[in-house]
């Protein structure tokens, strides 16, 4: 429930390709993006982000991982963050 406190887990399998993980949260009022340099083979396989106080709304939830040349792969989830009662953004 908003204000809502969300954890973003992603998994990548180390390889010499990897260069960088954009992760992008989007809704119709509210977005934010993180990018996360990854260091090829010797990156971690676990990368996490957190974000603090999101307001309600579906989000668009996209993850890239991008390599020397461009992209690589990506995924997308949505995320619903329902309204706390009284809450309001």
């Amino acid at each position: 429930m908003a204000p809502a406190f969300l954890t973003i887990r992603t998994t990548v399998e180390p390889n010499d390709n990897n260069r960088r993980l954009n992760v992008v949260v989007d809704s119709d009022g509210y977005s934010t993006s993180s990018e996360i340099p990854l260091e090829g083979r010797n990156a971690a396989r676990l990368n996490v982000i957190e974000l603090r106080d999101v307001p309600s709304g579906l989000y668009e939830v996209r993850a890239v991982l991008e390599g020397s040349h461009g992209p690589i792969a990506s995924s997308m989830q949505l995320v619903r963050v329902a309204p706390a009662p009284g809450y309001q953004r």
